[in-house]
C-alpha cells in the first residue's frame, strides 16, 4: 500500500493506496499517528484509492478517531468498503461523506 498525504493548515488529507489489511494498517497507524503528534487536529481520509479494508484497518481508523476526539472524515469510499461500515456500526460513529 502507498499512502500519499496533503497538509492543508491543521487539517490532513490521507490517501490511501491499495489494500488496508493486516500487513499495510500498521503503515498508515504510523503515518496518522505522526501526524497527529506534529499537531494536525483534523484528517480525511480519501479511499478513492482504496478497495479493501480489514480489521486491522478499522482498528487504525478508529484509533485515529478517538486520538483527534471525532474529527476524522472519511471520504470517496467504494460500495464494498460502505458496506462494512455500514455492516459494522461504524456509519453511526465516523463521518462518512
Amino acid at each position: 500500500m502507498e499512502i500519499r498525504t496533503k497538509l492543508s493548515g491543521t487539517k490532513l488529507i490521507v490517501y490511501p493506496l491499495g489494500k488496508l489489511n493486516t500487513s499495510t494498517a500498521p503503515l498508515l497507524n504510523d503515518e496518522l499517528t505522526k501526524q497527529i503528534q506534529r499537531g494536525v487536529s483534523c484528517i480525511e481520509i480519501d479511499m478513492e484509492n482504496l478497495f479493501y479494508i480489514s480489521s486491522a484497518g478499522i482498528r487504525v481508523l478508529l484509533s485515529a478517531h478517538k486520538a483527534l476526539n471525532g474529527n476524522l472524515m472519511i471520504s470517496h469510499a467504494n460500495e464494498v468498503i460502505t458496506d462494512v461500515f455500514e455492516n459494522t456500526g461504524l456509519t453511526d460513529m465516523l463521518y462518512i461523506v
